[in-house]
């Protein structure tokens, strides 16, 4: 199997409860997953970032397979760690087109399940 590009990611929605679902792409190491969320102007962020600020736990779901987690809001000196993670596995290019001068805010989820390494994540 290849390197696995993106996972699905599951938060409760805010009001409503209900499952929230998208996809992002993921860095792997030292135990969790890092996605990021882009940063709002005016708005504490998307969606999904503001359900897992509400509510921490999470599902994270690759090729088929779920994972619970816990999800931590990372503060912004975080950012040029992770961003520079991302490079080795999506490229120069990638990385300043999607994320060099990009708002983004980082985060940490931590998986909860067994099974899954992270040995095709890189």
């Amino acid at each position: 199997m290849g390197a696995v590009e993106a996972l699905e990611l599951i938060t409760w929605g805010r009001p409503s409860g209900w499952l929230h679902r998208v996809e992002r792409w993921f860095v792997y190491w030292e135990g969790a997953v890092y996605p990021m969320a882009h940063a709002q102007a005016v708005d504490p962020g998307t969606d999904w970032y503001q359900n897992l600020r509400a509510d921490r736990r999470v599902i994270v779901e690759i090729e088929g397979r779920q994972w619970p987690g816990i999800a931590e809001p990372l503060p912004p000196e975080d950012l040029p760690r992770i961003t520079e993670r991302r490079r080795p596995k999506y490229g120069d290019q990638t990385v300043r087109t999607w994320y060099e001068g990009t708002p983004r805010r980082p985060v940490r989820i931590r998986l909860l399940g067994e099974g899954w390494s992270g040995e095709d994540a890189s």
